[in-house]
């Protein structure tokens, strides 16, 4: 089930974080940079930073997409596996079908309860 799952740590730095990571660092106040649009090596330099510190927090910390039960099976397994190089060495299954590549994976439906995933 842990490998199955389709949750994964996910974080976006958002233009907010990324001008109050700013005003931190220089020491300014976020109103500083109300209504203001960062140069786009200031925004990559901040989201660069944010993502950094992300992965430096405890599992149970960090942002994760999926749902709540898939959610507390990352956080869990993170601390005992590295779960990106688990799902590298164990893709999901794909064919070919009509030309077309074809995962084998179903997102979880709660009218079915049920999602799979095949590695």
């Amino acid at each position: 089930m842990i490998l199955s799952t389709s949750a994964s740590f996910s974080y976006t730095p958002t233009d907010t974080e990324c001008k109050q990571l700013l005003a931190k660092m220089k020491r300014v106040p976020v109103s500083t940079y109300d209504g203001k649009d960062l140069d786009e090596a200031t925004m990559n330099d901040c989201r660069t930073r944010l993502l950094a510190a992300e992965k430096r927090l405890l599992y149970v910390q960090r942002h994760c997409k999926g749902d709540a039960s898939e959610n507390a099976l990352i956080q869990f397994a993170s601390a005992i596996m590295d779960l990106e190089e688990t799902r590298e060495v164990n893709p999901l299954h794909s064919f070919q079908k009509d030309g077309e590549e074809i995962k084998s994976h179903i997102p979880f439906s709660s009218e079915h309860k049920f999602n799979l995933c095949i590695r």
